[in-house]
């Protein structure tokens, strides 16, 4: 699961935890994902809170992204 990928993804989304947003007053969720092999953490946009609202995403849940952001972190 490294680096940026422009086909479409499975996952099993293994946690969603809330984080507050720095940017606005809404609520971000951090999720890590599984694809199997990986897992991977991630901050789902504030767009998507409401789908966690009323568990349409909750841990178990498979998700297909088709498209993806990716940043690296030097934690150097």
């Amino acid at each position: 699961m490294s680096g940026c990928s422009e086909t479409s993804s499975t996952f099993q989304l293994l946690n969603i935890c809330p984080v507050r947003s720095l940017l606005n007053s809404g609520t971000q969720h951090r999720v890590d994902l599984s694809d199997g092999i990986h897992i991977q953490k991630a901050l789902l946009p504030s767009k998507f809170s409401q789908l966690v609202a009323d568990k349409t995403l909750k841990e178990g849940t498979i998700i297909q992204l088709q498209k993806t952001v990716c940043r690296m972190v030097d934690h150097e």
